[in-house]
């Protein structure tokens, strides 16, 4: 079964975000804990984020899961990044099968370490 890759595909509307994913953590947990976070950052005013089901694995090991979300795509967006800035996470906008990290690297999507469940 072929799997497109999140993030190569534009999506009216939908914005991709790779977050750096710690050991025994699953989406649910990383999403509550970001909208618990930093009181300061507003929660999105409406639309939701779902992932992927996808896990990214960068060179230096660390892993990354896919999430997408629409709706207030700037509220989700800068709730999201701010909560891994403050838990020092990295993360990452993919678009047109690049992104750019926090941490300053780009990568290739196509060129990328990928591992999709079932």
């Amino acid at each position: 079964m072929e799997h497109t890759i999140p993030g190569t595909v534009s999506v009216k509307g939908r914005e991709f975000l790779y977050i750096e994913s710690r050991p025994g953590e699953d989406f649910h947990r990383l999403v509550d804990n970001a909208m618990s976070s930093c009181e300061d950052v507003p929660l999105p005013h409406s639309g939701g984020a779902i992932e992927h089901n996808v896990h990214l694995v960068l060179q230096e090991g660390v892993s990354m899961i896919a999430v997408s979300f629409k709706g207030d795509v700037e509220g989700w967006r800068r709730k999201l990044t701010s909560y891994c800035d403050s838990d020092n996470r990295i993360w990452g906008i993919a678009a047109n099968a690049k992104m750019r990290l926090s941490n300053g690297k780009q990568v290739n999507l196509h060129e990328s370490n990928f591992t999709f469940e079932e």
